[in-house]
This record gives C-alpha cells, sequence and structure tokens, in this order.
C-alpha cells in the first residue's frame, strides 16, 4: 500500500495498491480510479445544485471539506479484488473529475446495482448514459452479472433519460419507498439484463 504521503493527503491512512481499473469509454472520458486531487472537484461541483443531494440523499448538500475527506479516505483504501462494491470516476480526457459511477450490492454471477453522479455543468452532453453504459457492460463481464438494476427516485427524469439512453428499461414502481427530509417518495426500478 502506499502511504497518505506518497498521494498527497494529509492524516494516517494506506491507500490501497488494488484500485479499480481504469475502463476506457470513449475519447471525451474514462471511468478512473479516484485520485486524492479529485476532492477539490467535488467540493465544486457538489455545492453548484442542492438537486443533486435532492435525488442522492447519501450526499449531502451543502458538501463540506469534512465529507470530501471521508469521502476521498473511503474509497482510496478500498480494495477492488473480492468487493461487493467499487466506484470509479468519471474523468475527462483533460484529466478533470465531473462525476462518480458506481456498483453496489455486486452479486457476481447473478446481479449488481449502478448508481450516477454528474457535475451540473456537464448536464446534456450524454456522459451519465455513456458511463451508466460501460459500466453496465463491465459488470456483466468481469462480475459474470446477468443484470444490472438501477433506482431512482420519483420526478428525476433527467435520470429516467440516462438509463433509457443506456439501454435500461422500467420495470416497476415502488410506491412510498423511501423518505428524504420527512418526505416519503415513490422509486422507480430500472433494469438492463445482458443477453445469453
Amino acid at each position: 500500500m502506499r502511504s497518505s504521503e506518497e498521494a498527497g493527503m494529509t492524516g494516517p491512512i494506506e491507500l490501497t495498491d488494488d484500485p479499480v481499473p481504469t475502463i476506457p469509454v470513449d475519447d471525451e472520458f474514462s471511468l478512473t480510479p479516484a485520485r486524492w486531487e479529485d476532492r477539490a472537484a467535488h467540493l465544486e461541483h457538489l455545492n453548484v445544485s442542492p438537486l443533486i443531494h435532492h435525488y442522492l440523499a447519501s450526499i449531502p448538500y451543502p458538501y463540506t471539506e469534512a465529507d470530501a475527506d471521508e469521502w476521498m479516505r473511503e474509497i482510496l483504501t478500498r480494495p477492488y479484488t473480492g468487493c461487493d462494491e467499487a466506484d470509479w470516476t468519471i474523468r475527462l480526457a483533460s484529466g478533470e473529475a465531473v462525476g462518480e459511477c458506481w456498483l453496489l450490492s455486486i452479486l457476481r454471477g447473478n446481479r449488481a446495482e449502478v448508481g450516477y453522479w454528474m457535475a451540473p455543468a456537464y448536464w446534456g452532453r450524454g456522459i451519465p448514459g455513456r458511463a451508466v453504459r460501460a459500466l453496465s457492460l463491465f459488470a456483466m463481464r468481469e462480475f459474470d452479472c446477468r443484470k444490472i438494476v438501477a433506482t431512482i427516485r420519483d420526478g428525476n427524469g433527467r435520470s429516467r433519460r440516462v438509463l433509457e439512453k443506456a439501454g435500461f428499461a422500467f420495470e416497476a414502481t415502488l410506491r412510498s419507498h423511501t423518505v428524504h427530509e420527512g418526505r416519503s417518495y415513490d422509486v422507480h426500478y430500472f433494469g438492463l439484463w445482458r443477453e445469453s
């Protein structure tokens, strides 16, 4: 493992020598392991609009330096081999970090759940749909997943379009499935199946 000092971090942590692999997507961007320098991009992008927090409650708003430190420490120390969740940075060819894409609940030979967020400045460019598609196909190959699932909260039309462009199909609506800031919301369930 590399030390935190070697990576330009403060504090005593050991960085994993087993990060997620880079997934080339196209000439515009790739899915890469996180870097400590991405912390500044997180602070910038996640404080532009409360919409990311509204639809993805696991990300606080405002997003503080302590939040960024905690998240970066978690993903930079988590080994990839044998994982049941993994996170990738959506990184432009210029090197700029503009979002994240991740897999949760990885059940090898069965399924995984995909999630994502994108910096508002890059909305409308088709990047998230291509990222979700690339990561889903990777999970089908790497983990032998037969199905990739995704959930979105009611009202998140932008994410619905991302999933549809990535080839996901709407499966069901789970009524009053989640509570955020004291209000219950329906959740829409989408799936992408591996062709046999």
